[in-house]
């Protein structure tokens, strides 16, 4: 496309967030977000256990058998991916390096995923060594190929949320329109790291390049800043009821695929397509020159106006050579249930694509305090 930046800011644009317009400047952090289906219909605690947060990744494929390539299924308790990669190397004798996965679960919880292991040969590391009360192994596969971020289908997650109080049967109703109408795709503030540290440190090595940065810290900076760059897009059009709606100029993602098209009012098949699911307006995820088309229009002024304080953000990203993409505005749940097994007690059962953060539904459904997860239970 031939541009610095997926946008085109306007300097002359309203600057909402800062009054200090200046390149270096770093404009206050605020991770607060609209909300697209009103007040909060229940109160309650989450994570009181890490079983109260069951995640299980869905690759969306299984592994062939054959192969330099293990492919590892764990289930882990109050471990994070990171510690986790580092004991497979550790325990199959390889380079850190030659262990990926393809996408960070929390901490706090119960989750299962797969790690691919690259151990050359016929050697078959003793895998059952890395059991303890909060990893076990559930299947070891070989494959031909390395997992990659983001090469799976999705999460299903089981989450238990508990000392509840409200209104069932408006909890009932909330949770329906969920299901309907699904809910804003914002990062979760997991992506900004404990009270946001990951966005500070961001900001100083964006704008002003300050402390060394090491290669797997840099893709986290990177994936802060552009994740609350998104988020901020996405908070305004919330709050203008635009998120799910397009505007002259947006740019559609077809459902389950990275394909785009222009919106295009004229035509009533794309209106059709967006109502049914199957197209959703996009974000920008800044950064420099890309293939990925940029917003026109009304959307891109929004755009502009939202982000103009954010230049050297932006700026940061192009001169790291990070390619500008785009992300749906909205995301759906698959197959949302929910069930209360006592009084104060409610269950919630979906899957979510990949990407996508539970907690950006609850915060849909309600206000939910994170208990420090101290109960020694295991497996």
């Amino acid at each position: 496309m031939g541009t610095d930046t997926n946008l085109a800011i306007d300097p002359n644009a309203t600057a909402s967030q800062s009054s200090d317009h200046r390149p270096n400047a770093i404009p206050e952090l605020d991770v607060s977000l609209a909300r697209a289906h009103g007040a909060p219909r229940v109160r309650g605690r989450m994570r009181a256990t890490p079983e109260d947060f069951r995640v299980v990744e869905d690759l969306g494929f299984e592994a062939s058998g054959s192969g330099e390539h293990w492919f590892v299924t764990l289930t882990k308790r109050r471990r994070n991916t990171m510690d986790v990669a580092r004991a497979l190397a550790r325990v199959a004798e390889v380079k850190e390096s030659d262990v990926s996965f393809a996408g960070l679960k929390d901490r706090d919880a119960c989750t299962t995923q797969t790690f691919s292991v690259q151990v050359p040969g016929t050697r078959t590391p003793d895998w059952a060594a890395l059991e303890d009360d909060g990893l076990r192994i559930e299947t070891v596969a070989r494959h031909q190929k390395k997992l990659r971020r983001g090469s799976l289908r999705g999460n299903r997650f089981v989450l238990t949320l508990r000392d509840c109080e409200g209104d069932r049967d408006a909890v009932s109703e909330r949770i329906a329109v969920l299901g309907a109408q699904g809910v804003p795709n914002y990062f979760g503030e997991q992506r900004f790291g404990r009270n946001g540290q990951n966005l500070t440190r961001a900001a100083q090595w964006l704008c002003h390049g300050s402390g060394r940065v090491r290669r797997e810290q840099r893709s986290f900076l990177i994936s802060a800043a552009r994740s609350y760059l998104f988020n901020l897009v996405s908070s305004a059009r919330v709050e203008t009821g635009m998120w799910a709606r397009a505007l002259t100029g947006d740019v559609l993602m077809f459902e389950g695929s990275q394909s785009q098209i222009r919106f295009d009012a004229s035509d009533p098949s794309i209106i059709e397509r967006m109502q049914a699911g199957d197209l959703h307006v996009t974000g920008p995820l800044p950064g420099g020159a890309s293939r990925a088309l940029l917003a026109e229009h009304e959307a891109a002024l929004l755009e502009t106006a939202v982000l103009a304080p954010w230049e050297a953000w932006i700026a940061g990203l192009a001169r790291a050579r990070v390619e500008a993409a785009r992300r749906p505005l909205r995301v759906y749940p698959q197959g949302l249930a929910a069930h209360w097994p006592d009084a104060q007690t409610l269950v919630l059962e979906f899957a979510l694509p990949a990407g996508a953060y539970a907690t950006t539904l609850l915060a849909e459904l309600g206000v939910f305090t994170s208990a420090e997860c101290t109960t020694p239970q295991t497996f």
